[in-house]
């Protein structure tokens, strides 16, 4: 009655009052669960909601209010309450998505594609649905699904960057597969825009500091001749992000294009860190001549240098430095 009448505040007494003397109430449980779970107090809203399901196993509110409390408590047992709560309940669209992205989050991607693939997920924003499988077929390396996906994602959103940059991935490594029937020359011809998506594609995963994405769209990007030069560059980049070797990558980019002064730097350090000490002053010496004040170029050759044993024009060298450097 004061449920009904709109007196929580009073049914909560009540029930916190019912559960002193006889704990395995349901309804007093109920309540309290409720309450709970406004507060936001996940371990007391856990142990009741645990307590209640000891009483009643396919209860939907305890099997739900338990699912949340464990989410927010990080807790991976959560996975399989939920799953509890989905077969027990007919979940439709957002809720279910929210409950795919639980799954996505612990890292259990087929959990989370067989929940968005479901009839139950509706017409819930499909750009999302989407969006979230693509992403869990190429977690678990199914590329030629991710790539279907990114299909469907496309064809209702064009520009949708994680579809093309999934899609672009998804193609570099279906190509590495004997029976695969995609290739990248495909893909750039299929679209008259390729090429800038391409590039946005490049210069987004790079803002993201997602170097493994920039390393497999650069090297799409390299067998199209208006983005090469652009593309070995990003490549190069990309292995130096990642600290593997880009001493090859860089210097055929420097064979092919001529004097650059990003180039000259990277292949120095890697010399440097080589303790090619020689080499490094040489590369270090030629960025500085097209730079002469690059506080990189001055520092990396005063560096190289002081190991040669060069200590006067070490000192020349880091006087400029602090000119340019004050602070």
């Amino acid at each position: 009655n004061r449920i009904l009448s709109r007196d929580l505040e009073a049914a909560l007494e009540i029930a916190e009052d019912i559960l002193h003397t006889n704990p395995e109430n349901i309804p007093a449980l109920q309540i309290c669960i409720e309450d709970k779970l406004r507060q936001k107090e996940w371990a007391e809203t856990l142990e009741l909601s645990s307590k209640l399901l000891e009483k009643e196993t396919s209860n939907v509110l305890a099997l739900k209010s338990k699912s949340i409390a464990q989410t927010n408590l990080g807790m991976k047992g959560s996975l399989e309450t939920w799953s509890g709560y989905l077969e027990t309940s007919e979940v439709l669209g957002k809720e279910r998505f929210d409950i795919a992205r639980h799954f996505y989050n612990f890292g259990e991607y087929e959990g989370c594609i067989s929940i968005l693939e479901a009839e139950e997920i509706g017409e819930f924003e499909n750009e999302k649905v989407l969006q979230l499988t693509a992403r869990s077929y190429y977690s678990i390396g199914k590329w030629e699904e991710c790539y279907k996906k990114c299909d469907e994602l496309l064809e209702i959103s064009p520009h949708n960057l994680t579809g093309l940059r999934l899609k672009m991935r998804a193609v570099k490594r279906m190509e590495d597969r004997e029976k695969t029937i995609f290739s990248s020359k495909a893909l750039l011809e299929s679209r008259e825009n390729d090429s800038e998506a391409i590039r946005n594609l490049i210069r987004s995963s790079a803002m993201l500091s997602d170097w493994d994405a920039v390393e497999d769209i650069s090297q799409i990007a390299i067998e199209n001749e208006d983005l090469r030069r652009e593309g070995m560059r990003w490549y190069a980049r990309s292995l130096s992000r990642q600290g593997k070797d880009s001493l090859r990558v860089w210097t055929e980019f420097i064979e092919e294009n001529g004097e650059d002064l990003e180039g000259y730097l990277e292949i120095a350090k890697i010399h440097y860190n080589n303790f090619d000490n020689d080499v490094a002053e040489d590369f270090f010496t030629a960025a500085k001549e097209l730079d002469p004040e690059n506080p990189r170029a001055i520092r990396g050759l005063a560096s190289s240098k002081l190991r040669l044993t060069k200590i006067t024009e070490a000192v020349v060298l880091l006087e400029k430095l602090c000119e340019l450097e004050p602070d």
